[in-house]
């Protein structure tokens, strides 16, 4: 190419001038014109560069030429070489500034090379020349709302109206530059005049009510729906706008009236159905103690899944709502359905564990992470959970066999906190202390605010008499995340009866006791704090309590021989 002759060089622009006046012979402007036909036809073929060579050729010869000026600053564009562009079609302008093309070309070339207050006077300046050129008030209102400038844009586009008339298109753009622009009041114009043109367009009807209700018109709003529903009775889209309305106004019963109508519509495909119910879902889940609210996303729940029982995505649905009402029992069969239908949903199956902890289940907690992770295999949360109910069932050794896998799979920080966590208290209970502490370390070590680590590893610590110092610091840290934890309490006063510090035990169990949710070990704990202040009367009292909450402890009964 010879772009660097024509350009950038040492030649001047005068030189490169008084060339264009040189007389060329016969063969010369054969050469050139073959060679420009040979390089058009390459753009047009999608070859760009290979064109280029040959309109160089051709303007080597014919520098004076606008159209061949014109074809190079196309090819240009064409291979993203913007500035070039821009030369070679201000060179074509230059020599015929009346040309539509040529002037547009330089126009697009300005504001793809980011020039864009040139290209809007290139737009201006073909406007002169071809005031009615429709399609350029077009480009040059598009270039305004590109770069942000929407008041120039919409003037542009008033521009456009005055020639040809109101026109749909153009008051949407108009529309959507003043909404760009927050101004609500001549959106709504635009939307108005929109309606004008096209009193039977249910879609601008629907926008215009919810600009209505943004702009604090409620009543507007309802006459722009009512209108909608006017036009046609039975078009869900209206009525769940209209529902929404309802609801935007807190008539939560009519809302769901409205809702619970449009979803039992056996005509309407499944997926909108389950798009309103996950509407009303979240507006729930943001307001829970709303009761018509409540109702109204129950009834519109129990709708879709009583209509659509074989699709998935209903019972999730379901799943969620009736977890947000706590109602764990509806939450277990929703999720089994879900697991049932979409086994892969490992969502599913982690929701239905955790339901599963809700209610203290911890066998079928164990069949069901087994099940779970035939179909999703290596995940941490439900190998996780897993693990956990087996070592809530007092199998320590599948408890570590599960939590040291899900210690392997990819999972966030908290999260492998939260396992090697739970891992230490497996290693405990399993008489591993070397492990059980190396686990504790990590979880602490990958999350300083893990308050359930905290605390077990310095109760495991207070039992095995090691660094109680060390332990009493962890147990504070818990205490300050939780002070109101009967476990953190009673560990705190174990430590300090490991420390001999018994009146300051005592204060803490008694806390712990206090809270209403103490274990029997809290209690055995009082007794045994007692028995070391040499009160043996209360120290009784107290394991007889043990006892009563917890018969299994057996050897409570060796220290209470008449019971």
């Amino acid at each position: 190419m010879i772009f660097h002759a024509c350009s950038s060089t040492e030649e001047t622009v005068e030189e490169q001038r008084s060339d264009q006046h040189r007389e060329i012979s016969e063969r010369e402007r054969t050469e050139a014109e073959t060679a420009y036909i040979r390089g058009i036809a390459l753009h047009e073929q999608g070859e760009p560069e290979e064109a280029l060579e040959h309109l160089s050729v051709a303007r080597s010869f014919l520098s004076e030429s606008a159209a061949v000026n014109y074809a190079m600053a196309d090819a240009y564009y064409s291979t993203g070489e913007y500035s070039n562009a821009v030369y070679y079609a201000g060179q074509a302008v230059e020599i015929d500034p009346e040309s539509k093309w040529y002037r547009l070309k330089l126009a697009q070339s300005y504001s793809r090379n980011n020039q864009d207050d040139e290209a809007v006077a290139e737009y201006r300046k073909l406007l002169e020349h071809h005031p009615d050129d429709i399609n350029t008030y077009y480009r040059l209102a598009s270039l305004h709302a590109r770069n942000g400038e929407y008041e120039k844009s919409n003037d542009v586009y008033q521009e456009i109206i005055d020639r040809t008339g109101p026109q749909r298109t153009i008051y949407y753009q108009m529309f959507q530059n003043y909404s760009s622009m927050n101004d609500e009041e001549n959106a709504i114009k635009q939307l108005e005049n929109i309606r004008e043109l096209e009193p039977g367009n249910l879609g601008i009807i629907q926008t215009l009510s919810q600009y209505y209700l943004q702009a604090g018109e409620p009543e507007k709003a309802f006459e722009a729906i009512n209108e909608a529903l006017d036009r046609n009775p039975d078009d869900p889209e209206t009525l769940v706008n209209l529902a929404d309305l309802y609801i935007e106004e807190e008539e939560y019963e009519k809302g769901g009236e409205i809702l619970t109508t449009v979803v039992s519509d056996t005509l309407m495909d499944h997926n909108h159905k389950l798009e309103i119910g996950q509407f009303l879902l979240s507006r729930f889940a943001s307001n829970r103690d709303n009761e018509e609210l409540r109702e109204a996303t129950r009834n519109v729940v129990s709708t879709i899944t009583e209509q659509h029982p074989d699709q998935g995505h209903a019972h999730v649905i379901a799943a969620e709502f009736y977890e947000l009402v706590e109602e764990w029992e509806k939450v277990r069969h929703h999720l089994t359905e879900t697991t049932s239908l979409m086994p892969d949903n490992a969502s599913a199956w982690q929701q239905r564990l955790q339901a599963l902890y809700m209610e203290e289940d911890y066998e079928e907690a164990i069949y069901v992470g087994k099940e779970a992770d035939e179909h999703v295999p290596d995940d941490a949360l439900i190998q996780f959970f897993t693990g956990s109910a087996y070592l809530l069932t007092d199998q320590e050794e599948q408890a570590i066999e599960w939590l040291q896998s899900a210690a392997e799979m990819p999972s966030r920080r908290n999260m492998r906190s939260m396992i090697f966590g739970s891992l230490g208290d497996a290693f405990s209970a399993a008489d591993q202390w070397d492990q059980a502490r190396d686990a504790y370390n990590q979880a602490i070590e990958l999350d300083e605010n893990n308050d359930v680590a905290l605390n077990n590893f310095a109760y495991y610590m207070a039992e095995e008499n090691e660094n109680l110092e060390k332990a009493k610091e962890y147990s504070e840290r818990a205490l300050s995340i939780e002070p109101e934890n009967a476990a953190y309490l009673d560990t705190m006063g174990w430590i300090y009866f490991k420390l001999g510090e018994y009146e300051e035990a005592k204060n803490y169990i008694r806390q712990s006791l206090e809270t209403g949710e103490a274990s029997a070990t809290v209690k055995e704990h009082m007794g045994d704090v007692y028995e070391k202040l040499g009160e043996d009367d209360k120290a009784r009292k107290w394991w007889e309590r043990a006892l009563e909450k917890d018969d299994t402890r057996t050897h409570l009964k060796e220290r209470l021989p008449d019971v």
